[in-house]
């Protein structure tokens, strides 16, 4: 059986409060995945 999307897929992203890093984190997450993000600016990730 194959699996689509990234459903139950733990996923660490570092730079995601701009740029690249939260256009990764925004499709991982309509794709199922648990996301967790890190970033410089604290106040961005919020």
């Amino acid at each position: 059986m194959q699996r689509k999307g990234m459903d139950m897929e733990k996923i660490l992203i570092v730079g995601g409060s701009s740029g690249m890093g939260l256009a990764l984190a925004r499709r991982c997450l309509e794709e199922g995945a648990h996301v967790i993000i890190a970033g410089r600016s604290e106040a961005k990730l919020d």
